[in-house]
């Protein structure tokens, strides 16, 4: 621990008004505990929010992320989501990218997107696909690649589950 008592007082201090300690405090008492698994998942909740503290303590900085930093890398997930999209992602790989932990990532991006991350890409991808089908003379094989679905009958599939029709009738 710091070896600068004032500086860990002021650490403490700060503590209220942390808001990524303040949600995953929060996680710990959501959590049910009847049975076996839930004690595990509990326990999980804990041992991470333990974990959180100890790397602030241990760590040169004075201040918690607040809240408004935390947005701030949801948004840069946003963005490398947005940007990406077309190409196979992992929930790790934005995670690394905007330096959250994947819960943090998963749990911020619902809410600031109202989508989960995986329905957010599909979406984007769906109305990129319809914007092609409409504007240009692709196929529906070179439009389903290009927006990173090698199987065509799988992206006609989630096409229409998305928009109701199929792609081949989106242009009659």
């Amino acid at each position: 621990f710091p070896k600068d008592n004032g500086l860990l007082m002021e650490k403490l201090n700060n503590a209220e008004r942390n808001y990524l300690s303040q949600e995953k405090l929060k996680t710990i008492f959501d959590t049910p505990f009847e049975d076996f698994s839930g004690s595990i998942i509990l326990e999980s909740r804990i041992l991470e929010f333990l974990s959180y503290w100890i790397h602030y303590l241990l760590s040169d900085e004075k201040t918690f992320e607040s809240k408004k930093a935390f947005e701030e890398k949801i948004k840069l997930a946003k963005d490398f989501v947005d940007t990406n999209a077309f190409r196979e992602l992992a929930i790790k790989e934005i995670s690394r990218y905007c330096g959250l932990n994947n819960c943090d990532l998963k749990k911020g991006f619902k809410d600031y997107t109202q989508l989960p991350i995986r329905q957010y890409i599909i979406k984007t991808r769906m109305e990129a696909a319809r914007q092609m089908l409409l504007e240009t003379e692709k196929s529906v094989g070179e439009i389903g690649d290009s927006i990173g679905y090698c199987n065509r009958g799988h992206f006609s599939q989630l096409y229409q589950r998305y928009f109701g029709k199929l792609p081949s009738e989106e242009r009659l």
